[in-house]
């Protein structure tokens, strides 16, 4: 797969969509704490896709 593409799906598109959809339903429950916790689950997503890429790019370049 292209690395750009993978780039930007791993760290802009799924959690962004992550967060617009818990945002919408925060919204609609009026339901605050939630958020709070979602944010911290990006964090988390982000640290953890950041080590799985980083060892993804190793593993790439011992291919070529």
């Amino acid at each position: 797969m292209n690395l750009e593409k993978e780039f930007m799906t791993r760290f802009l598109v799924y959690p962004i969509a992550f967060l617009l959809s818990v945002t919408i339903l925060c919204t609609i429950h009026n339901n605050w704490e939630d958020l709070e916790m979602t944010l911290k689950i990006i964090l988390a997503y982000y640290i953890f896709m950041s080590v799985w890429f980083y060892f993804d790019l190793k593993q790439i370049n011992k291919k070529d």
